[in-house]
């Protein structure tokens, strides 16, 4: 079995994500810090994880402020550097693979994200575009013909939602959404050109 490298948190924003563009390929970068929170005995133990995110999951970071409840996947790294004082510092943070914001039910607001109480199975009968059933290789699933820019299918018993770049040409990816029991939570991407075989 090959190492794992992995890191999932569900926690809040401590302040707005930093976000700026650095380099010479001017990519946009995202500093951010997310609380998680654990109950040890009588107390509450805070961790406050630094994280780090680049290019489409940065821009995502724009949107997102202090208080924010996210879902985020990514690896640890540990940087290193010479101070001034000669010495050799270490920082470790999280390089974000996957960030989303997470919110419930009554935080909804209408033509905000996937619908709260979507009907899943078939689609209501309509005419359907010559881009779907599109077959998303890359996560696994098929789209069906989307309802106010959003698709919706079930895999294993588990309902996930692409909210799309361009309805019209799914082709050009979207946000892969997850429900689980009472929220929709981003979980990733439908990539472009997600229908090309792997």
């Amino acid at each position: 079995m090959s190492d794992i490298n992995q890191v999932t948190l569900k926690g809040r924003l401590s302040d707005a994500p930093e976000v700026r563009i650095v380099g010479k390929n001017d990519t946009e970068m995202a500093k951010l810090t997310i609380a998680t929170h654990r109950i040890v005995g009588e107390k509450e133990i805070t961790e406050w994880n630094r994280c780090v995110a680049w290019g489409f999951n940065a821009s995502k970071c724009r949107d997102l402020k202090s208080g924010d409840t996210v879902l985020a996947v990514g690896e640890l790294r540990t940087s290193s550097w010479e101070a001034e004082d000669g010495n050799k510092r270490y920082r470790t943070e999280i390089n974000l693979e996957e960030i989303g914001l997470v919110r419930s039910l009554g935080e909804r607001e209408a033509g905000d994200g996937p619908p709260s109480n979507p009907t899943m199975g078939p689609p209501a009968p309509k005419p359907r575009g010559s881009s779907y059933p599109f077959d998303d290789h890359k996560n696994g699933l098929v789209w069906q013909d989307p309802d106010d820019g959003f698709s919706f299918t079930t895999d294993n018993g588990v309902n996930y939602c692409a909210e799309w770049h361009n309805v019209s040409n799914p082709r050009l990816g979207g946000l892969l959404h997850k429900h689980n029991g009472s929220d929709w939570v981003v979980v990733g991407e439908v990539p472009v050109d997600a229908d090309v075989p792997i």
